[in-house]
């Protein structure tokens, strides 16, 4: 695993005013597996402090102070310089949290600018040009981020670090005013004017109603739905009530509500009386309502705890040039292949769980992977999938890749999909049937076809390649080969120089098919006709192999006579070779293949090769390069390693 380790030092001054601050980055980094955390402490005092209080998660940090470190080294360790430089040595940190006085961090240690992220709070003073020579820089404050942020040169440096939880809903409200019902968030003692003031607004506008937050008085609205905030304290905690939820927020002009919503916000008030112009202003005018519910639900997008905790880790894991380690789990990476060795080429460290079937594995080897992957990639959406999901830890990415197989079973019904980065899906007929079968959230679905090594196909073809059908693959029995026999009977039953070629393996060769009794009464019908026909010999059946681009110079028409695909890659790869595909319309075929390709029927089917000329070919390299796999795998790095 990818671990980064972190030293934070602690003074003693910063901890009394914002332990909060200290206590959130502690429990955000802790569940994070990939991260190692060491804390020194000020004083030994602070540190028995902290060790009282440390969430649970935490308890396996090792926690340190510049006296203890100068009790157990016999007095050689006793500054806080010196208890930095045998941390580096000892603990091997990769970057200092500074929370402490910024202006002490060159003073008291050694530590380069480039390895450092001091912590500042809203209280402490200091000029840009000094923050501008640290990776990142930490606040509790988000008056003091948006100040930061002015300065182009610390623009997306400054990250916010949430001291509570607001959780904002991943659904954006409509922000609309139904009613305009008003919520006051105040002291009624504080208020004693207000409900005079209220009423009056209430006169002149029939649907205008109002109540006080959590509270049934003689003021109380029926109408439980709220369409207007209005807080009366300087205080952010009941404006992101309000604001989360796409309500505009009426709030005095005071410092904190000028440096979050900016100046010209429409709806400032400097005492409770100007409510008396100011709703019947927000009732009437639609776009002022619009604009403020926009600027106050952006606001409370910006505290939103998992955002801002997810852009947290992901700046803490930018610092990271470790080896990355990507496990692969599946019974099957026939598909994938390519993508693992592009891994490996780019310096990843690789991993693969092969599983026995949808299911069945070994427990221990795969969480003994587990434990060493920062990437896990499941490729089939099957058991694997829903093992991994249980058991992935915060700050290890979980992709699932699905083809069609997945639709005929429920694991993927059975994935909490919070824990789940992303799933690929092979086709957007496939990304639909997910979102629609499987329920699985679109914004976490993502669309990246299979692959294909355009260019060991482009070999040159036999002379009489023209004359000869090829199928790759004939089990199951959706796969429908009397459909490629009956298309070959015809062509041959006009000219004899036809040949149906026939790759992969036969029921035969697969023990487990004989327990389908209607499959295997299928393929002996098949296999009946084909032996009693004048033109068996004409049908050549090669076994399955890697020999598939020497195996395609002989063939000049590639059928696709399947009743249903996810995407089919023998059609893309005979084209890549120079065949023309005949495809039957299984659903979603119109969106991979060329419509002059696709076809309803066998008459159809026949017609079109007969049709057919070498020389009018079309090669349709617009098509199988935009599946070439270099494209392809570009995508999947992009996706997966960001």
């Amino acid at each position: 695993m990818k671990r980064f380790n972190i030293l934070i030092h602690l003074a003693e001054r910063t901890y009394a005013a914002h332990s909060d601050a200290f206590f959130s980055l502690l429990n955000i980094l802790a569940a994070d597996t990939r991260i190692k955390i060491d804390i020194l402490a000020e004083t030994t005092e602070l540190l028995d402090e902290i060790q009282e209080s440390i969430p649970e998660n935490a308890r396996n940090n090792n926690l340190f102070s510049v006296a203890k470190r100068s009790e157990e080294k016999s007095s050689v360790i006793n500054t806080t310089e010196k208890a930095i430089t045998y941390l580096k040595i000892m603990e091997k940190f990769d970057t200092l949290i500074w929370m402490g006085q910024l202006e002490e961090v060159n003073k008291l240690t050694r530590i380069s600018a480039e390895k450092v992220i001091p912590f500042l709070s809203a209280e402490e003073e200091s000029e840009t040009g000094k923050l501008e020579v640290y990776p990142f820089i930490l606040t509790d404050s988000m008056e003091r981020k948006k100040i930061l942020n002015h300065s182009s040169s610390l623009q997306e440096k400054v990250i916010y670090l949430p001291t509570w939880k607001v959780n904002v809903p991943a659904r954006t409200p409509a922000f609309v005013n139904r009613r305009g019902i008003a919520e006051i968030s105040a002291e009624m003692e504080t208020t004693d004017s207000l409900p005079e003031v209220m009423e009056k607004i209430k006169l002149e506008a029939p649907t205008f109603d109002w109540r006080y937050k959590g509270n049934e008085t003689d003021y109380y609205s029926l109408d439980t739905e709220t369409d207007i905030g209005i807080v009366l304290e300087e205080d952010i905690h009941p404006f992101l009530d309000y604001a989360k939820k796409g309500k505009p927020v009426i709030v005095p002009e005071k410092e904190l509500f000028i440096a979050l919503l900016g100046e010209d916000y429409p709806l400032f008030i400097q005492h409770p009386n100007d409510l008396t112009t100011i709703l019947p202003q927000l009732l009437a005018n639609e776009e002022i309502y619009y604009v403020a519910t926009k600027k106050c639900y952006t606001l409370a997008e910006n505290f939103d705890y998992e955002r801002n905790k997810q852009q947290l880790l992901e700046t803490i894991h930018s610092l990271n040039n470790k080896q990355e380690t990507i496990l692969f789990a599946g019974h099957d990476f026939k598909f994938l292949y390519p993508f693992i060795e592009t891994c490996a080429r780019a310096g990843k460290k690789v991993l693969l769980d092969n599983w026995k079937g949808h299911k069945r594995h070994s427990r221990k080897k795969s969480f003994a992977l587990l434990a060493e992957a920062d990437i896990i990639f499941c490729e089939w959406g099957l058991g694997n999938a829903v093992f991994y999901q249980n058991h992935v830890k915060q700050g290890q990415k979980l992709y699932i890749r699905a083809h069609r197989q997945e639709l005929q079973t429920d694991y993927l019904k059975k994935v909490n999909y919070r824990k789940v980065e992303n799933v690929i899906t092979i086709s957007p007929q496939m990304l639909e049937e997910f979102h629609q079968v499987h329920r699985i959230p679109r914004n976490k679905l993502t669309l990246i076809p299979n692959m294909v090594d355009t260019k060991k196909f482009q070999l040159a073809k036999k002379d009489d390649a023209r004359f000869h059908l090829g199928m790759i693959g004939i089990i199951p029995k959706l796969k429908r080969i009397d459909r490629a026999v009956e298309i070959f009977e015809r062509l041959w039953q006009e000219d004899n120089r036809y040949k149906l070629h026939i790759k992969g393996r036969l029921p035969q060769d697969l023990p487990w098919l004989e327990e389908r009794s209607e499959e295997m009464a299928y393929f002996q019908k098949v296999f009946e006709k084909i032996d009693q026909a004048p033109w068996k010999e004409n049908i050549i059946f090669s076994p399955f192999g890697s020999d598939i681009p020497e195996w395609l110079t002989n063939i000049g028409v590639i059928l696709s006579t399947s009743d249903l695909e996810a995407f089919h890659l023998a059609p893309m790869e005979g084209m890549a070779s120079g065949a023309t595909p005949i495809v039957f319309n299984w659903e979603g075929a119109d969106l991979i293949y060329p419509e002059e390709c696709i076809v309803t029927s066998v008459d159809e089917a026949v017609e079109k090769i007969k049709n057919l000329e070498m020389n009018e070919r079309t090669k349709h390299q617009h098509i199988y390069e935009r599946y070439d796999l270099q494209n392809i795998t570009t995508e999947l790095m992009e996706l997966v390693f960001n």
